[in-house]
């Protein structure tokens, strides 16, 4: 199971980071401070995508970032806890 959840996590992970450099390229394309903002000021980047990204499609992009990232790191932290339950290390015999 945590095998799973780390391809999962690691998987939707990737994801988010690939919607996030679409939001990044969008950024650099708009003006060059807008991408270096996006880049260095980690509010910024929230607010450019969800004020400022002019995408044909923003709520799949968004969709993708936040919802990949966060489950995606949803399911590293779980595959960590996972492989250390007592109760799981009682079953496998440990």
């Amino acid at each position: 199971m945590e095998t799973f959840l780390l391809a999962v996590g690691g998987i939707l992970s990737l994801i988010g980071l690939g919607a996030w450099l679409a939001i990044l390229v969008e950024a650099f394309k708009d003006s060059l401070v807008q991408g270096l903002l996006c880049l260095f000021v980690p509010c910024y980047g929230l607010y450019y995508a969800f004020a400022r990204l002019d995408h044909a499609r923003k709520a799949l992009v968004l969709v993708l970032w936040l919802g990949g990232g966060l489950l995606g790191q949803v399911c590293l932290h779980a595959s960590r806890g996972f492989a250390r339950s007592p109760a799981i290390s009682a079953v496998r015999g440990g």
